[in-house]
């Protein structure tokens, strides 16, 4: 896709396969259940899934009094600049995202954890790269643009 529409998807995740033996086996089992017993399976997981949802419902009731620092503005900007990320929707995502983790944490105030997981999701898809490269997205440079050792850090593809 052409970079000006990629940036207007907010937010990526990755979905891989399972490499773990155990948790793979967990989702076959899981899955055959389902089929087997629809209703029951829900019944099984229904607790968790009305906390899951109690826990977001309070977590859009707290956002809007989530607050964060000029510094935590400044940090997005500089993770967006070190990475080359063109325009400003990327850092306007961010920036949201990590109002919104704080709140789902139950939080008042965003910290840089924060900004690290609103990175993940809200830049690999817009930075710059070659047609049918891989998307390659750096969660320790971004690490360190965070902790403020980036020493002119920027990426170039």
């Amino acid at each position: 896709m052409r970079p000006q529409l990629l940036d207007r998807f907010g937010l990526m995740v990755t979905v891989e396969s399972e490499r773990d033996v155990f948790v793979r086996t967990e989702v076959v089992k899981r899955r055959i259940a389902f089929e087997n017993d629809p209703e029951g399976f829900c019944s099984q997981y229904e607790n968790q899934q009305k906390a899951l949802g109690e826990k977001i419902c309070e977590a859009k009731n707290r956002l809007k009094d989530v607050k964060y620092s000029d510094y935590i503005v400044e940090t997005i900007a500089r993770i967006a600049i070190g990475l080359g990320v063109d325009g400003h929707r990327a850092d306007i995502t961010m920036l949201k995202t990590a109002q919104a983790q704080a709140a789902f944490e139950g939080r008042s105030e965003v910290v840089q954890e924060d900004i690290l997981l609103a990175a993940a999701l809200c830049l690999p898809h817009r930075m710059r790269k070659l047609p049918f490269d891989d998307m390659v997205f750096d969660i320790e440079l971004i690490q360190k643009i965070i902790e403020g050792n980036n020493d002119g850090i920027t990426v170039s593809l």
